[in-house]
């Protein structure tokens, strides 16, 4: 599922460094649905308000959990196009 992301953020044509930062966020956030056992195609909106305070737990400004969260909408558009 990273493998395509990461083939989907090059499309985009994100340059390198942008694609290791993307990368490094949506591992969190899949690291999070794992630990929660959540499935990323079946997630709701207030899945997402959890995730969203579980970074604020963890300490993460708001700007941050912002782009984390920005990162998270890419993650959905490139499923979304998948067709998942």
């Amino acid at each position: 599922m990273k493998k395509a992301f990461k083939h989907y953020l090059k499309s985009k044509g994100y340059a390198s460094k942008t694609i290791e930062t993307r990368m490094v966020m949506i591992g969190h956030y899949l690291d999070w649905l794992d630990f929660e056992n959540l499935e990323a195609e079946a997630i709701t909106y207030n899945d997402l308000l959890l995730y969203m305070k579980h970074s604020q737990q963890l300490g993460r400004s708001q700007k941050t959990i912002q782009h984390y969260i920005g990162v998270v909408k890419l993650f959905y558009a490139h499923l979304i196009k998948a067709g998942k």
